[in-house]
């Protein structure tokens, strides 16, 4: 399934997850046929019941196919993992320069996400996800 449009507002929330708990399974097939194409982001339905419910309705109302278990979401499909793989791994992610300049309902949104998350890249580890100075996306949001 090959998705068009998507809402600004959800989009960014979304992106703000993702950024800040999210991973990407890219694999191309290594001549035994297997591919796997996944968004994954990260949240324990036991440490942050909220922020799981928040994040399961959100996947909810976008147009993807979502699954999720107790320590996460995932999103199968490979237009959506090739998106978002040219945003960079857990350590080295920014922010698209369209979402910086989205409307203020799109960029509140990717804020309280990003804040909301924690911006452990998926990975744990206490570092924020997003290159150069952690700061310096947030100033432009």
């Amino acid at each position: 399934n090959v998705v068009d449009t998507v809402p600004i507002d959800d989009w960014a929330e979304f992106m703000g997850w993702w950024l800040g708990e999210g991973s990407t399974v890219y694999k191309e097939s290594s001549g035994d046929g297997k591919v796997q194409y996944t968004a994954k982001i990260s949240q324990s339905v036991t440490a942050n019941p909220d922020n799981y419910a928040r994040i399961w309705a959100l996947l909810d109302r976008l147009p993807f196919k979502a699954y999720k278990d107790d320590k996460g979401f995932c999103v199968p499909g490979k237009q959506l993992a090739v998106y978002l793989k040219q945003f960079g791994g857990s350590h080295q992610r920014h922010i698209p320069e369209y979402l910086l300049r989205a409307r203020t309902t799109a960029r509140q949104r990717l804020f309280d996400a990003l804040l909301a998350g924690g911006g452990r890249g998926g990975g744990g580890g206490g570092r924020s996800p997003l290159s150069e100075t952690p700061a310096s996306p947030f100033v432009a949001v």
